[in-house]
């Protein structure tokens, strides 16, 4: 996918829409060097920046136009007529959004959830971070050709943590008798049995359907979709699948070296 640039949205767009969002800082050559989990970091927390919009009917391309110059970060579009791109978005529909303080990563997932579907021929559009933190828009369809690997510790979610609801109960009159010589017999009553617990595969595959129920759930390849797979190692979660997905399940958090 490459970015397209088009012209700003006019006088009369600019003067309606209001937003108070500092400029992403210009990248050095030491900056650069960063590494890419940083990098997206920093960019989801500039995507968090508030900004209030109220449009009606703007050209999409305009509006990403303008709501990229208002933060800083480069949106890189698969428009429809970039020549691979047949499924691509059109940049002339014409979107409305009003919002209020609202994040920047909200209002545009707001104006890709309101664009006509007969204007594309791709999946429901929205957004998703490359390696190096880029900003990628357009349908799902596309997005899908854009995957990682991502390996997720669940071994605290697996355990399972037993009630003790079977503990003995202490006979303090036994007690005493037995210090006083009445007897061996033992101050602890029986206690009921342990109820059942859940084996370790079951609680497994409940966490398993949790995901993929809640994530996306069509554009994973066991239900026919052409997005994601998933794969349970030991008391891990092998995950292949795009950004738009990984962010949905672990968010942008950089790990130690």
């Amino acid at each position: 996918m490459r970015w397209i640039p088009r012209r700003l949205a006019q006088i009369a767009i600019a003067a309606a829409l209001s937003c108070h969002a500092p400029l992403l800082a210009q990248h050095d050559s030491d900056a650069n060097a960063e590494r890419p989990c940083e990098r997206r970091l920093a960019v989801s927390r500039t995507l968090e920046t508030r900004a209030t919009v109220d449009v009606r009917d703007v050209r999409l391309g305009d509006f990403v136009d303008w709501l990229a110059a208002s933060v800083g970060i480069e949106f890189f579009v698969a428009w429809q007529n970039d020549s691979d791109l047949a499924d691509g978005l059109d940049p002339d529909a014409a979107v409305s959004v009003t919002a209020t303080e609202a994040p920047v990563r909200v209002i545009l997932q707001r104006v890709l959830d309101g664009l006509d579907r007969q204007s594309f021929t791709g999946d429901a559009a929205t957004w998703q971070l490359t390696e190096w933190g880029e900003v990628q828009i357009g349908p799902r369809s596309i997005l899908n050709r854009t995957s990682r690997l991502e390996i997720y510790d669940v071994a605290d979610l697996l355990l399972e943590i037993p009630d003790y609801l079977g503990a003995p109960d202490l006979d303090l009159n036994t007690a005493l008798q037995s210090g006083q010589g009445g007897g061996g017999q033992s101050p602890f009553q029986d206690a009921d049995e342990d109820p059942e617990r859940i084996p370790f595969e079951d609680r497994a595959n409940n966490l398993i359907d949790i995901i993929r129920s809640n994530v996306e759930p069509d554009q994973w390849r066991v239900v026919g979709g052409d997005a994601a797979q998933l794969r349970l190692y030991r008391k891990t979660l092998l995950i292949r699948a795009p950004d738009y997905i990984h962010r949905q399940i672990g968010g942008y958090r950089c790990r130690p070296n």
